[in-house]
């Protein structure tokens, strides 16, 4: 008789194990713990995404129940993507799993599961790959032709503890070596008989040696992520202008900006992006200091000179470490030749570092050494306005519309014009000016440049962020960023992009932080991204690890005030007033001034923390009459004063007025209380985030 406590029913079961964690926990138990909490953070994420429900946890093994298998494949798809995007943006320990799925009888009882579907798959799981999940014939049964990723025939294994071999199938995931079908009668008949030879031995030390030998499998590491580690590095320093004209001041940095774009599509080399570098123009630090404060093993420096229809440029390849030259070489040329001259340049440089180009990357560089060199140099004077700063009004940006429109009339066959004609566009809709209108525009100018291009990723970049914060199109948004990191995986850009437009809306947290760490990696003093990374801890309710990278955000570029935002919203989180008006009075923004925050102070020491929120809601208010970016700030002020009705009011305003801060409604702490409300919830199903 069954008793009452117990259910039986038929689950899909996953059980995950993290490869190498008790040899850690031996070696550096503080470090296992630490990356214990991490591999958990990530996994339960992605389990409340694709409704998987945790049973329970046993060390470093997670055991979790699905109504369906297609659900559990998928779910365990995910968390592998979210480890190996974790892994090649972290440097130091990875984390590795292995999964195995199984659609069994299960029993549960008291809290508890039992039956041969859990014991099963609490087998299965030793088949696979590091970083790979392997299923048994009843989940392929049920999957195939429902996923994107292959299935890989791996034969009959058999298991440990279990009675009668199991025909079991691989996932073929990109990072992993081509998955192969195994020989049943080398893999499963030879463990058979050492098995049965050991019953009949009865030797309990011989037992334990050959056993262990028999069932433990080796880790295998994903081979690209051997390849990441072992990438070779480079940062391409700010040519030094010597033409003695300022006006040319662009020509430098536009050659720069190119051999970056060019170098990056390497595989193999990890390339330091533009805001990073830019920041050593002019620099007298040695090229060890540079070379260890960017984290590269070289460093291309030179110079260039423009005169009339003629160039000079200058160029060498450093080793940065021993502060030696490798490589050197002088172009003296004319204008039409520059983009032959870039070419040359980075297949130089793949030479001299002995990194083989791959025949697409060979294809690439002799489609942009075909280029019309003189709309290229228009394209140069165009990007070196539209650089990404802060910026109150359009005026400095439309001085590059011209630029772009004469890329346009003298080369119509290269996207460049139509990339940055659709960057215009998407900077005047995310500033709240004509925003739908502007938005359709940038689109239509951005999917011509595909059409001419389909392998820009630059292209891809801008329409993640139309699909994303323009039109709500999350999915498409997903699509066109993701296609970005195919591209060019070495633009920090396309990271911050993916974090975004995609990650951060939809409040896959964990993915949006590996993300912006990826981007951090490629771009690492870029305080802007710092900065981000900390907001995304600030949402998270983590203010102390949020306060710490918002510290490093302000030491890396005292300039870029606005790190210290992060600062003013977890000291007010945290209670502790005085310092918040004192950390605001350093963000120096057009919505904060010293007279306001004199103002506040005054209400604080009046009327306590109402009365200063009531001073900075109604200063933020009065903005909302001039700018479409305020809403959504003005609405949380709103909720820390405990006015929930004009909070709704206000966040369906910056709906309406699309406030370009809106796709950080599921992550925004002063929203946290109220994520039952049905006023909230239709919000989101405005935004197409439900």
């Amino acid at each position: 008789m069954q008793p009452q406590n117990e259910i039986r029913r038929l689950s899909a079961i996953m059980f995950t194990d993290m490869v190498g964690y008790s040899a850690l926990t031996q070696r550096d138990e503080a470090l296992a713990l630490s990356l214990l909490t991490e591999h958990n953070d990530l996994i339960r994420t992605q389990l409340a995404l694709h409704q998987g429900k945790e049973i329970k946890t046993v060390g470093d093994a997670f055991l979790v129940e699905f109504s369906n298998a297609l659900d559990a494949v998928r779910c365990s798809i995910a968390i592998q993507n979210a480890f190996h995007l974790r892994n090649t943006a972290v440097a130091g320990e990875t984390i590795q799993l292995r999964i195995g799925i199984h659609l069994g009888d299960v029993v549960y009882r008291d809290a508890d599961v039992f039956g041969d579907g859990v014991n099963i798959a609490s087998r299965i799981h030793s088949v696979a790959e590091a970083g790979g999940i392997c299923v048994s014939e009843d989940v392929a049964r049920q999957v195939q032709n429902k996923l994107d990723k292959p299935l890989i025939d791996l034969g009959i294994q058999a298991l440990k503890n279990i009675q009668l071999p199991i025909h079991l199938y691989g996932v073929q995931l990109p990072w992993l070596k081509q998955l192969s079908r195994r020989s049943e009668s080398v893999v499963a008949g030879t463990r058979l008989r050492v098995a049965r030879w050991l019953s009949g031995a009865g030797v309990a030390l011989v037992l334990i040696i050959v056993g262990w030998w028999i069932w433990q499998r080796p880790a295998v590491v994903p081979a690209n992520t051997v390849a990441i580690a072992n990438a070779k590095s480079i940062a391409v320093l700010p040519f030094t202008n010597f033409g003695g004209n300022k006006e040319d001041e662009y020509f430098g940095d536009g050659i720069t900006e190119d051999l970056l774009t060019q170098l990056a599509q390497i595989t193999g080399l990890k390339v330091i992006s533009r805001t990073s570098i830019m920041q050593y123009k002019g620099t007298t630090k040695t090229m060890r200091v540079i070379g260890r404060e960017l984290g590269v093993s070289h460093i291309l420096e030179g110079s260039v000179r423009r005169i009339g229809s003629r160039f000079r440029i200058n160029a060498q390849l450093i080793d940065a470490e021993r502060d030696e030259h490798l490589w050197a070489k002088t172009y003296d040329r004319d204008i039409k030749d520059i983009l032959v001259v870039q070419s040359e340049v980075t297949r130089e440089i793949s030479d001299s570092l002995k990194v083989k180009l791959q025949a697409t990357e060979n294809a690439y560089l002799s489609r942009r050494a075909a280029g019309n060199p003189e709309a290229y140099v228009a394209y140069l004077q165009g990007m070196h306005i539209l650089r990404p700063r802060i910026v109150l009004t359009m005026t400095e940006y439309e001085k590059s519309v011209p630029y772009f429109e004469r890329v346009i009339a003298l080369d119509p066959d290269s996207p460049l014009g139509y990339v940055g004609l659709a960057k215009f566009n998407l900077f005047q809709a995310q500033l709240g000016l004509s925003s739908t209108e502007n938005y359709a525009k940038a689109e239509k100018l951005v999917l011509r440049a595909i059409a001419l291009d389909a392998e820009s990723a630059d292209a891809y970049i801008v329409l993640a962020a139309i699909k994303g914060q323009g039109q709500w199109s999350w999915k498409e948004a997903e699509q066109a960023s993701t296609r970005a990191i195919q591209l060019n995986p070495g633009n920090a850009t396309a990271w911050d992009t993916y974090r975004q437009n995609v990650l951060q809306p939809l409040a896959r947290v964990e993915e949006a932080i590996v993300a912006q760490k990826r981007a951090i990696a490629l771009d690492p003093v870029n305080a802007n991204l710092i900065w981000r990374l900390a907001t995304l801890y600030l949402g998270q309710g983590q203010c102390d690890e949020a306060m710490r990278i918002a510290r490093q955000a302000i030491e890396i570029d005292p300039s870029f005030t606005i790190s210290h935002t992060v600062l003013v919203d977890c000291l007010e989180q945290l209670g502790r007033f005085e310092e918040a008006i004192a950390a605001n009075r350093m963000v120096k923004g057009y919505w904060v001034n010293d007279a306001l925050l004199d103002d506040a102070a005054a209400a604080y020491k009046r009327d306590g923390s109402s009365g200063y929120y009531r001073v900075l809601y109604a200063a933020e208010k009065r903005l909302t009459t001039t700018r479409n970016d305020a809403f959504m700030f003005t609405a949380g002020l709103a909720m820390q004063l405990g006015e929930r009705d004009e909070a709704f009011k206000l966040l369906n305003q910056a709906i309406d007025a699309r406030d370009r801060n809106i796709f950080t409604l599921k992550t925004f702490h002063k929203f946290a209380s109220v994520h039952d409300d049905p006023r909230y919830l239709a919000a989101l199903k405005r935004l197409n985030l439900n």
